[in-house]
């Protein structure tokens, strides 16, 4: 009987502590975890993602600079829902984007794609990119 006890004791514990770990590599997966009060001119922002709420804390928009810095907004914050707005602008009205509209999509790369934690990419090319 004592053997039994123990035993199940012990599988509870083993189960509880691999939920504990599996919990742990979601939330470390995870880019922004508090959001950032820095502000930068739109103009240096290359892409942005929306990390979604889930396995992930709270919801945020993830912004790559030009320079590689991550900075993570509340995208309820009037400052990246501009920012947004403008890069959303700034790739429908690319001649590059017109001439892709014309081609079929089969097989081809969209532009928007899953990444982690239920994340949408959005990027636009750089200035030397497009050359």
């Amino acid at each position: 009987m004592q053997f039994r006890l123990i035993l199940t004791a012990l599988l509870c514990f083993t189960a509880w502590m691999n939920l504990v770990q599996a919990a742990a590599v979601f939330v470390n997966n995870c880019r922004c975890v508090h959001w950032s009060k820095t502000q930068v001119p739109y103009t240096q922002i290359k892409e942005y993602t929306i990390q979604k709420e889930g396995q992930c804390p709270n919801n945020a928009v993830v912004f790559q600079t030009v320079q590689g810095k991550t900075i993570c907004k509340d995208p309820n914050s009037n400052w990246a829902k501009h920012v947004i707005q403008k890069l959303e602008a700034k790739t429908t009205s690319s001649p590059e984007k017109r001439r892709h509209s014309k081609r079929s999509t089969l097989g081809s790369t969209p532009l928007l794609s899953t990444k982690l934690c239920g994340a949408i990419t959005k990027s636009r090319k750089s200035k030397k990119e497009r050359k």
